[in-house]
């Protein structure tokens, strides 16, 4: 066997790759394999681990420039394939091959490569010969970027070896941050190698860092002419590499042709289609680029990001549009872009991308421009902080949209804030998501003060209109209107509200929001009285895990979201559980004292809690859950046979449970049982 390499750049290491090698040393596999990635994935590393296991003999020919000159490349592969067959050939370094001599002596080599010997060719970039033909005829093996990529647990290898030892999520973080990369890993080695805090060095490892930069100027940009290196740089600032795109950011034409191109050259792009019209840099590269451009020319790098926000903007893409404009530093043309797509991006569950854009902001930046201000207040509203709420509320742009801000924060009593909120209404046009919010506040004025009828209508209205523009308002809206269904004795409307209520939550993923407090609360005790036990338990659980996170609410939301959390609590059997929500929701429901249906409530579900406790004192409280369950089932007509089914448990279980419930409720018959159970507040008679 005679091996001639050439020297890597950089050591990457001597990780094993056993499934790469089986798939190349495979006797019955393919006659030719073609291994193609970026400088610094280690495929000379894996050819020679290759070739240690094949048992033909093994030419390798590390094709230099010379190789260029057809006459030179044609008598190097003549001698080398004079030889006995069965053989193995390497050519490393396919790439250097461009000449139209040099690649029509390749293509003759694919073409009549001896029967049952095996051609591995190595290359930079996309050789110019028929892959599509040969893998079509399945006489091709290919090894891409993505399978000389490394895993979390080849890279620790890597690392150990180079002498660094890390946690696991550190070692993930860096296989996130370099792609698997080899030599970038191996540079993350010798960069973190000295770092005290080795978890927050891999965090800030990418390709702003001096190896890093060091390694892709000298095997990316130093070998690429001016023109493309400029193209690079200026197009580093997207995420998503398109023909249009790059044409709006450059001012010109031909992107399209470019990025083709490059897609074969160095394998630089990753596609993101199949059609190769979408692509995006490495992450490694995109930082560097991006970390090059910045130092080079700022002044440029903002005009490119201004350009960017025009286009995405105008394509109707509002994140890409608000980030680059954001980087511009384009602050009240961001201001614009963030307000445009706020009240949606709200309303629907991303409030957090709200927040992140704002995050680029001070404060003072925030309180000076209008729109930042209303988006700032809107946003602190939809995660129950009234009190941030208040701070921005002064600096917002005038309009519809702050005067149902101001509707919204807290003063001047309940019912002068459902007047409040009912005029701004009719001043927000009907597809405003502030018109919802106005109705759900004025109907909740209305129905805790004792209104009803006008509150339905309210809130009805507010339900309507928050359907498609404000799920998160019209969440509250139904969860509203099922606690006044339960109220006037209709379970089947009540439980109609909730599950549309709850099932908008989970459309629109609100279920992070601690203003869908309400909505897992009303859900809980609807579920738990229709003995659906297991849900009701999850469902206070995120209640009480939301409300925990309300900042600076409305004390009537809270007293309501606590008045369910308690009713479900004692649905469940959870009596210390009521308790603590029951006192929470009188403390609430005392800042609001006009509120009488909602004192009601708070008497109500304290007293159903001490004819349960007083239950518990006669020996009741000593039933399982199980036998709950089968108690619901009592005062209906089925019979044990058919109450068994409904539970896929035994005919038998149901019996002897049912006979433990009698037992415990001092009842000989099963009227008995539900008599007396009607009295202790267990049930619903």
């Amino acid at each position: 066997m005679v091996i001639a390499t050439a020297p890597s750049p950089v050591r990457t290491g001597s990780v094993a790759r056993p499934r790469l090698v089986e798939r190349l040393a495979d006797p019955h596999g393919p006659p030719i394999a073609l291994v193609a990635a970026p400088a610094g994935y280690g495929k000379t590393t894996l050819l020679v681990e290759w070739a240690a296991q094949e048992p033909r003999p093994v030419e390798w020919i590390a094709l230099g420039p010379d190789h260029d000159d057809p006459a030179v490349l044609a008598a190097a592969l003549g001698h080398a394939v004079e030889r006995p067959v069965p053989f193995a050939l390497v050519l490393d370094d396919v790439h250097v091959l461009r000449s139209r001599g040099a690649l029509k002596v390749l293509r003759t080599l694919v073409d009549e490569f001896p029967a049952g010997s095996r051609l591995v060719l190595s290359s930079r970039t996309e050789p110019a010969l028929p892959v599509g033909r040969l893998r079509a005829h399945r006489v091709l093996t290919e090894v891409r970027t993505r399978d000389l990529a490394m895993d979390v647990g080849e890279a620790a290898e890597l690392l150990e070896n180079a002498g660094l030892r890390l946690r696991t999520r550190e070692v993930e973080t860096l296989v996130r941050r370099t792609e698997g990369w080899p030599a970038a890993l191996y540079l993350a080695a010798a960069t973190l190698r000295d770092e005290r805090d080795s978890a927050a060095a891999a965090d800030r490892f990418g390709g702003h860092a001096a190896a890093v930069r060091q390694y892709l100027c000298d095997v990316v940009l130093d070998r690429m002419p001016r023109g493309a290196v400029a193209f690079l740089l200026k197009t580093s600032i997207l995420d998503r590499l398109t023909g249009p795109a790059c044409d709006a950011v450059l001012g010109r034409t031909g992107s399209a042709a470019t990025l083709d191109a490059l897609s074969q050259t160095d394998l630089l792009l990753v596609p993101l289609d199949r059609r190769g019209d979408s692509y995006r840099y490495p992450r490694l590269l995109a930082d560097m680029l991006a970390a090059e451009l910045r130092h080079r020319d700022p002044r440029t790098a903002a005009e490119l990001h201004g350009r960017a926000a025009e286009w995405y903007a105008a394509e109707g893409d509002s994140e890409r549009a608000i980030g680059h404009a954001i980087a511009a530093g384009a602050h009240e043309r961001a201001g614009e872009l963030i307000w445009a797509s706020a009240p949606e991006y709200i309303g629907k569950g991303r409030n957090e991308s709200v927040r992140r854009w704002l995050s680029a902001f001070g404060d003072g930046q925030i309180a000076a421009d209008p729109l930042l201000a209303l988006t700032a207040a809107e946003s602190a509203v939809a995660r129950g902080d009234l009190g941030a709420a208040e701070r921005w509320e002064p600096g917002a742009a005038p309009g519809p949209a702050a005067v149902s801000l101001r509707a919204a924060l807290p003063g001047d009593g309940l019912v002068a804030k459902g007047r409040a909120a009912r005029a701004a209404a009719e001043l927000a046009p009907a597809d405003s998501p502030w018109r919802s919010r106005c109705r759900l506040l004025e109907g909740v004025a209305l129905h805790v003060t004792g209104d009803a009828e006008s509150a339905e209508r309210a809130l009805e209205e507010g339900a309507r209109c928050g359907a498609v523009i404000a799920p998160n308002v019209q969440v509250v809206c139904l969860a509203q209107l099922a606690l006044m269904a339960a109220d006037r004795g209709d379970g089947d409307g009540a439980a109609a509200f909730a599950a549309r209520a709850r099932a908008q939550v989970d459309h629109y993923g609100l279920a992070g929001y601690p203003t869908s407090a309400l909505v897992f609360a009303v859900s809980a005790a609807l579920r738990a009285r229709r003995d659906r036990l297991d849900e009701a338990r999850d469902d206070l659980r995120q209640a009480v895990r939301l409300l925990g996170e309300l900042a600076d609410y409305y004390p009537w939301y809270e007293a309501e979201a606590r008045v369910a959390s308690a009713r479900a609590a004692l649905g469940l059997g959870d009596l210390p559980a009521a308790r603590d929500q029951i006192a929470a929701a009188s403390r609430a429901a005392r800042r609001v004292p006009e509120a009488v249906v909602l004192h009601g409530w708070v008497d109500a579900v304290d007293a159903q809690a001490d004819v349960v406790a007083a239950a518990a004192a006669a020996g009741s409280a000593s039933l399982t859950t199980a036998e709950l369950r089968i108690l619901r089932f009592l005062p209906t007509h089925l019979s044990f046979r058919e109450i068994a089914a409904r539970l896929y448990v035994s005919a038998n279980t149901v019996k002897t449970q049912a006979h433990a419930v009698y037992r415990k409720l001092d009842a000989s018959s099963r009227s008995q049982a539900v008599a007396r159970a009607g009295e202790l507040g267990l049930l619903d008679v």
